[in-house]
């Protein structure tokens, strides 16, 4: 049987009321809220605190004035995912035999054979 999941690769998010001093840890209000803290690094409102996410892909981290982007391509096993990609999966870079699935805020490695999208869905063979 195979896998059939959603992509999620780059993702759009609203701007929390952030100011240059939130951290991870802090306390936050509106849900999937956030902002980048730098150009590889974003922190999500997620549960009532904020998080810091890696934005390890190529577009990294880019912010304007209503939303930011976190680009999440490169994911790795065991890195951080915000709350609003719970679910969501794509083929690991590093490993063709393999999918990343965001589970419980963690990206989470999922063997099997020759991970493909097709029609923007990830398909993974057991």
């Amino acid at each position: 049987m195979n896998r059939v999941l959603f992509m999620a690769v780059t993702a759009f998010f609203v701007l929390a009321g952030c100011g240059s001093t939130d951290q991870a840890g802090d306390s936050c209000s509106t849900e999937n809220s956030g902002s980048c803290t730098s150009s590889t690094e974003a922190l999500f409102c997620n549960d009532g605190k904020f998080r810091a996410v890696p934005c390890s892909g190529p577009s990294g981290c880019t912010q304007g004035d209503k939303q930011f982007v976190c680009d999440f391509s490169r994911a790795k096993p065991g890195e951080a995912c915000p709350k609003s990609v719970e679910g969501s999966a794509q083929c690991d870079v590093n490993n063709a035999d393999q999918d990343l699935k965001c589970v419980s805020g963690t990206w989470q490695a999922q063997t099997c054979k020759a991970c493909t999208v097709q029609s923007g869905n990830i398909v993974c063979s057991p």
